[in-house]
């Protein structure tokens, strides 16, 4: 049972790790799209990102997004943290089985990697895939507390 427990918090602790730093990526790319909107830089003056930020933030995602293209075509992938969703529901269901999926991560993989600005929609994208990681997350804790 000790080592069960111990077994499903290093998970925990790698994907809660993992969750965190790509939604603080994501924030950072989006904040530093919204830099480009005159209106937003009126009424938020100060949701400038540094470039150096931008930069790290970008290459996290670009990361990422190389690591669970991997998994979707090799169902494994160097990063350990990412190959345990394969079990996850909400990933099968949101990502695995939805077929243009890979197709629009390829897609915001080429404008990060260019340095265009993403779309709403790939910017929606992230999110879901942040609400998967979160979800293994909730999952992962809901079992320690029920060990």
């Amino acid at each position: 049972m000790m080592s069960e427990i111990g077994y499903i918090s290093k998970k925990y602790n790698k994907i809660s790790r993992l969750t965190d730093d790509i939604n603080s990526a994501s924030i950072s790319v989006k904040k530093h799209a919204l830099k480009h909107e005159q209106d937003v830089n009126i009424k938020y003056p100060g949701n400038n990102v540094i470039e150096q930020v931008y930069t790290k933030s970008k290459d996290v995602l670009i990361h990422f997004l190389h690591s669970l293209i991997q998994l979707i075509d090799d169902g494994k992938t160097e990063s350990e943290d990412i190959t345990m969703l394969t079990d996850n529901k909400v990933y099968q269901e949101q990502i695995t089985g939805n077929p243009s999926f890979k197709k629009n991560v390829i897609a915001i993989l080429e404008r990060l990697e260019s340095d265009q600005v993403l779309s709403i929609n790939q910017f929606k994208l992230l999110d879901t895939l942040i609400s998967v990681l979160d979800n293994e997350r909730s999952f992962l804790f809901r079992k320690m507390r029920n060990i």
